[in-house]
């Protein structure tokens, strides 16, 4: 005897028709053919939807008046325990898919992220390196130096730390819920590229105060020795460099072969 199964699922206080459940579900199956409503509480439904879904099969009761309650279980009919797979399965199929979707989706907004954090590495080596554009050069009788505004200098390094502590902010950001995807490679990428970013912070902040200084007149300008100054900052453009390849080239590439895809 072929039976007819209609499966009604509680969401939201309510009973609504379904063609999937998941394991955290109170469902129920309306046999026509035996005049049964089979019961079913998953294994990790809540306490709480139990005691809902027992004060609402009353709703059933009266649109099925005849109809008598069964719970499922080992000793229900074959073609109701086949039913309830078929409506897992189709949970299972349909929530995979949507999670596949939806980590494409998120994993979208990570590479952007990292592809701003390159931005503003950009901007960070552009302005430490036009700090070799503006100082005067001073000739001693031992050596070159700089002749630098130490206001302006300090400035610079300043704007350039909070620019790379941003970058370092998004890296963390974006290695967490990379890890949280399981996004293996981007994961180990943002981690290597978050790691860079802290040490070249460090560098910015402690290398100033490892060059040459020496105060001139006017105040408040200082001499900085040249090889000292231009080692600083061809230090930090390769460690920038390095960092900026890492986080703009591969999210630029994934975003462009997606959207190749959607083409």
């Amino acid at each position: 005897m072929s039976s007819k199964l209609f499966s009604y699922l509680l969401k939201n206080n309510q009973w609504i028709k379904s063609d999937a459940i998941s394991i955290d579900d109170v469902t129920v199956l309306v046999d026509t053919t035996r005049d049964i409503i089979w019961y079913l509480e998953e294994k990790k439904a809540t306490a709480r939807k139990k005691f809902e879904a027992r004060g609402l099969l009353g709703e059933l009761k009266k649109k099925y008046e005849p109809y008598k309650f069964k719970k499922i279980d080992h000793r229900a009919p074959i073609d109701v325990l086949e039913k309830i797979e078929e409506l897992k399965k189709s949970t299972s199929h349909l929530s995979m898919k949507f999670r596949g979707k939806e980590i494409q989706e998120f994993s979208k907004y990570l590479y952007f992220l990292n592809i701003v954090a390159g931005v503003l590495q950009v901007i960070c080596m552009i302005i430490i390196t036009w700090a070799l554009s503006w100082p005067q050069v001073y000739d001693s009788q031992s050596y070159l130096n700089y002749i630098i505004n130490s206001n302006h200098f300090y400035f610079y390094i300043e704007l350039d730390s909070l620019l790379l502590f941003f970058s370092l902010i998004i890296f963390i950001f974006t290695s967490f819920f990379g890890i949280i995807l399981r996004r293996k490679i981007f994961t180990t990428s943002s981690i290597f590229l978050a790691v860079i970013i802290f040490l070249s912070l460090i560098y910015i902040r402690i290398g100033p105060t490892l060059l040459y200084f020496q105060a001139t007149s006017p105040f408040p300008n200082i001499l900085i020795r040249v090889d000292a100054f231009l080692f600083f900052i061809i230090g930090v453009d390769i460690i920038l460099f390095v960092s900026i390849v890492g986080s703009i080239i591969p999210g630029t590439y994934w975003l462009i072969k997606k959207n190749i895809k959607k083409i």
